[in-house]
């Protein structure tokens, strides 16, 4: 899957004021599982052998306590820059970051797993807002470019869900950034689908590896209140193993009562997500040779929701 890597460099309270705890269990074996399965892939079992024993471990350092919500229940985040192997986790621009919230029964769930820089939380504790400065490339442009993205604490959902930036930006180019990626098993059955059908597509076309097709949530787009979805891009969904690949497509899948409608597909898309109002407002992107990457932007087609058609329209 073409996924994109958003990186660059990290800061956090520092743990004497995020305050010094013991992390739960669960935690930190996940965070001991992810290690070794990265810094494993690929490796032989003799070379697993040879490898020192501190390359697998997990380290106290990568773990510290933060509040995300303002109950009194402690909240987590995993930095694996202080990983002893955090060249696996880490790239030109920083490294992976996970935020876990407090439950009353004393479990942890995960909120947010993303990189970037500049990582801050601003606001009343009862509704933070969390803003990163992601890779460039998450704008659509270039990675030393700035990319201020937000996300506020939604206690009616207990998650983090996409808001303006601290410069009021409401424009999301390049489209919307989940807090936390979704699973395709937690996806609606329309959705599922379409990804199954893509993959079979694929295989016909005679590739052999296909490692997913691109899904993602992003904010209410026909005013219901519910979170819609988005599948594929403007990627190839096979890959490029294959010679000659169809053009990849993006699909938008948007709430319809309790089933998902797919609202609009089209070839080599790319969308931007106005955020300022409720619903929110996506834009197509007209392809261009001399706009978009950091030049002038491109073109833009909005999408309104028709509740006739149940569709999208220019």
């Amino acid at each position: 899957m073409r996924r994109l890597i958003l990186t660059a460099a990290l800061v956090l309270l520092p743990a004497c004021a995020a305050g010094a705890a013991t992390p739960p269990a669960s935690i930190v074996e996940e965070a001991r599982q992810t290690i070794y399965d990265d810094v494993t892939d690929g490796a032989t079992p003799e070379e697993i052998k040879e490898m020192p024993a501190w390359m697998l471990k997990t380290d106290p350092k990568m773990f510290s306590k933060v509040d995300l919500n303002g109950d009194k229940l402690a909240d987590w985040r995993v930095n694996y820059e202080n990983a002893p192997n955090a060249s696996h986790f880490c790239g030109t621009g920083g490294c992976r970051n996970i935020l876990y919230v407090g439950e009353a029964d004393g479990t942890v769930r995960k909120v947010f797993q993303n990189s970037g820089g500049d990582y801050k939380f601003t606001g009343p504790r009862s509704a933070r807002k969390l803003e990163v400065n992601l890779h460039g490339s998450a704008c659509g442009s270039f990675g030393a470019d700035e990319c201020l993205r937000a996300w506020r604490w939604d206690g009616a959902t207990g998650a983090y869900v996409e808001t303006p930036n601290s410069k009021g930006l409401a424009l999301l180019v390049s489209g919307s950034i989940p807090a936390l990626q979704p699973e395709l098993k937690d996806a609606p059955a329309e959705v599922k689908a379409e990804v199954a059908a893509r993959e079979a597509a694929c295989k016909a076309f005679g590739a052999q590896n296909i490692d997913g097709i691109l899904i993602s949530t992003l904010p209410d787009v026909n005013g219901d209140g519910r979170r819609d979805w988005t599948v594929g891009s403007s990627y190839p969904d096979c890959g490029y193993e294959i010679e000659n690949p169809p053009a990849g497509k993006l699909a938008f899948f948007v709430s319809d009562g309790p089933a998902f409608v797919k609202a609009f597909e089209q070839q080599d898309a790319g969308w931007n997500l106005d955020i300022a109002r409720s619903p929110a407002t996506i834009q197509l992107v007209e392809p261009g040779e001399d706009c978009g990457l950091g030049e002038k932007p491109c073109p833009t087609r909005p999408l309104t929701w028709d509740p006739a058609s149940k569709s999208l329209k220019p």
